[in-house]
């Protein structure tokens, strides 16, 4: 009973064709597998910016599958993760990932500090 089920299992698996021939298994699906055309992948670093939304929608049109990669840095303006995740869902990302790290403990900057614009020019 048991192996009336296996063998019906496996004629009826996609590998079917390789079980009369078990030991040309492997290089017949690696054959197979290398005849398929893989598909094109890229990683675009997305600030949610002109420059990076346009490097992603080149790479769309060029044929590549999006993936997206934001870093959430302590940034002062959260709109910027936003209009990142807008651009991948509008040019059809495959995933938008955000990574969140800690610039404040390599240093200061002013991308990340709470002074204004006019507050450091003030104390110039």
């Amino acid at each position: 009973m048991i192996r009336g089920l296996a063998r019906s299992c496996l004629e009826s698996s996609p590998l079917s064709r390789y079980d009369r021939q078990p030991n040309d298994m492997g290089q017949n699906a690696f054959r197979e597998a290398i005849k398929q055309p893989m598909k094109k992948r890229a990683v675009v670093l997305s600030s949610g910016g002109v420059d990076s939304t346009t490097a992603m929608a080149i790479a769309k049109y060029e044929g590549y599958e999006i993936y997206s990669l934001s870093f959430r840095y302590g940034q002062r303006h959260v709109l910027e993760i936003e209009s990142a995740r807008k651009a991948a869902e509008a040019l059809g990302a495959k995933d938008h990932r955000v990574i969140d790290i800690d610039l404040g403990r390599i240093g200061g900057s002013a991308l990340t500090d709470n002074l204004s614009c006019l507050e450091s020019v003030k104390n110039q």
